[in-house]
């Protein structure tokens, strides 16, 4: 969403552990993973790739202009780490800012209470920085960069 609407209707976003690609995430994913994903696409990637170039936000990231917080699991084998690593590519060509949490012993989704409170943490850390630039001075064009935080 935050890469189809301008700052003003999403002004942030925060996916945990998001499909960014749905052609890598079906490629890397677990296999018995895939069927759901066909059913969900009407096909592969192979049978229907203009569905899945369309409904993966890494094609689109030149369009955001809200803030983003993207927090993985470094053990994910849904949504694996590929996913990151490709949209961390993509941001960086683009210079769209953006801040990463990876969680080293995590997998799909953020489980285990103490990761889970340094993840509301972050995001806390995250929506004041956003509170307090929305207000210091008008949005202007992304300057590029990662503030990357692995946690254990």
């Amino acid at each position: 969403m935050i890469t189809h609407y301008p700052p003003e209707v999403i002004a942030a976003a925060a996916p945990i552990c998001g499909m960014t690609d749905l052609v890598v995430d079906y490629q890397t994913t677990r296999p018995d993973l895939r069927p759901l994903s066909e059913e969900m696409m009407g096909g592969s990637p192979e049978a229907v790739p203009q569905r899945y170039y369309e409904r993966s936000p890494i094609n689109f990231v030149q369009n955001m202009r809200g803030k983003l917080l993207i927090v993985q699991g470094a053990r994910d084998p849904n949504v694996t780490p590929e996913n990151v690593r490709q949209v961390v590519e993509r941001l960086g060509k683009y210079q769209i800012a953006y801040e990463l949490m990876v969680f080293e012993d995590e997998g799909h989704g953020i489980q285990k209470p103490a990761n889970q409170a340094s993840c509301m943490r972050g995001w806390a850390i995250s929506s004041r920085r956003l509170w307090h630039s929305a207000f210091r001075r008008a949005p202007s064009a992304p300057t590029g960069g990662e503030v990357r935080r692995t946690w254990k």
